[in-house]
Parts: C-alpha cells; sequence; structure tokens
C-alpha cells in the first residue's frame, strides 16, 4: 500500500480530522476550482494519470466531451426516443468540454458553473459557437425559469460538493426540466474502502497546490430528492467514473 493510500485510509483514526479542509459552502468550492482553473484546467476537469502539468491536448480532450455525450445520447434514446433537442443544460460545466459536444445536437446548450475562471476560458475556447452560452451560478438556485431545458446532464460534478450542497441541485434538475425532457446526471453513493463517505485528496497542478473533495451521496437520498421536486427516475445504472474505490451511479430523471 502506498503512503497516501494508508494515510487517507488511515488519516482519521490516526489523527481525529480528515486529511484536508473539506468546503462548507460554495464560495469555498469556487476558491478552490478557481486555482485549478488557472494553472491546469483540462486535468481539473478529467484527472488522467500522464496528463498532469498541462499535458492535455486541446483536441484530445474535446475529444473525450464528444465521444461521452455521443454514449450519453444512445443512452437517452433507448429511454426517451422521442426527447426534443430545443435546449440542454451542462451543470458544471468547466471549459465548456460537454457544452461544445451537446453543441452539435441541441439549438441551445448552457453551461452553467461556479468558477469564473473557468467560466472565462469557456467563453473564449467556445466564442465560434453562437449558440452556447455561460452563464455563472452563485447559489443552490438555477438562474432558469422552470421546465426550460429538453436536456439536462452533469457528470464528475456533484461528487465534489457535499450532500447538502448536491440534493437542492438535484430538485432544480427537476424544476427547470421540461415535461418529457431527460436529466442524466451521475453521483457516487459511498465509498467502498474508507468508513467516511466524504474526503479530499491533494493534486499538484502546475505546482500549485489545491485538493479535490469527493462525497458520496446515499442513492435512497438522491431518489427521494427527485420524488420531492416532482420528477421520476427512470433508470439508475451503476457507473464506474468516480474510481474503484467508490459506489456510483447514473440517474435518468424524467418529470
Amino acid at each position: 500500500m502506498g503512503l497516501k493510500l494508508f494515510l487517507l485510509r488511515n488519516w482519521r483514526r490516526l489523527t481525529g480530522r480528515t486529511p484536508y479542509p473539506l468546503h462548507e459552502d460554495l464560495d469555498g468550492l469556487k476558491s478552490n476550482w478557481d486555482k485549478m482553473g488557472r494553472h491546469d484546467p483540462c486535468y481539473a476537469i478529467c484527472t488522467q494519470p500522464g496528463k498532469e502539468n498541462r499535458q492535455w491536448d486541446r483536441e484530445e480532450f474535446f475529444g473525450t466531451g464528444r465521444k461521452e455525450i455521443g454514449e450519453a445520447l444512445a443512452y437517452t434514446a433507448s429511454l426517451v426516443p422521442d426527447l426534443k433537442k430545443r435546449r440542454a443544460l451542462d451543470f458544471g460545466c468547466g471549459l465548456g468540454r460537454l457544452s461544445q459536444a451537446l453543441g452539435a445536437h441541441f439549438a441551445r446548450v448552457d453551461g452553467v458553473d461556479i468558477s469564473d475562471e473557468m467560466l472565462r476560458q469557456a467563453r473564449d475556447l467556445g466564442a465560434p459557437h453562437k449558440h452556447l452560452h455561460f452563464v455563472k451560478i452563485g447559489s443552490t438556485r438555477l438562474p432558469f425559469e422552470p421546465q426550460t431545458f429538453d436536456f439536462v446532464y452533469s457528470r464528475l460534478v456533484l461528487q465534489h460538493m457535499k450532500t447538502d450542497l448536491a440534493l437542492p441541485y438535484v430538485r432544480e434538475f427537476v424544476r427547470v426540466l421540461a415535461p418529457g425532457g431527460l436529466a442524466l446526471f451521475q453521483a457516487p453513493s459511498r465509498n467502498l474502502v474508507l468508513e467516511r463517505s466524504s474526503i479530499s485528496c491533494p493534486h499538484e497542478f502546475a505546482g500549485h497546490a489545491a485538493f479535490m473533495e469527493m462525497h458520496g451521496h446515499p442513492r435512497g437520498q438522491v431518489e427521494a430528492a427527485v420524488a420531492e421536486a416532482g420528477g421520476r427516475v427512470l433508470a439508475v445504472r451503476a457507473d464506474d467514473s468516480a474510481g474503484p474505490a467508490w459506489e456510483s451511479f447514473v440517474y435518468a430523471v424524467t418529470r
């Protein structure tokens, strides 16, 4: 067992504290993601080994988004064959990796994020695509009217915030979803290795220290949040995108 893994597994037992502080609110998350966005944004979004220190090729990076959205929409078609393609929401858009991919399928795409730095770069990178719009969010209320979107998508985002922040967004996904639309989002449920459901892990971003916190959101609580908002879970499938230490699911939700 490596030293880092040993410390992560045993830190609370040894010290009574989490190994790095966990952010209690959106302001703390924003500050951390602004830092990652300044120093190594592609790696912060897709933490593949060997891609740290700005080793991502831009075309390869955005190509992963096209592949992901292609697979997501193929799955969506199996659940909602007649899904309208008017407007899509990319929640936690970062640099617009998925927003640009969604733009090949929808008449308008809105990407939202808490990080000013990520949004600044997303706007620059997406400038040629006039139907892409990038909006900052500063609360757990999305800045859109009810029933606005035919498709809501989020992956590798809810896992970085505590459950009391993540579940309001799940309710918001349902609120802004048009009738007959689909919200497809991923969230870990629990850590399979550690006793706790929230951890923070150090990363080096171009030589600057930052950390990536991970949180599990119990499946029952996620499904209850959907029901409370007036949504209906069409399907839940296992997902490995949070890594082998996490039980994770993709939720398909309609209203």
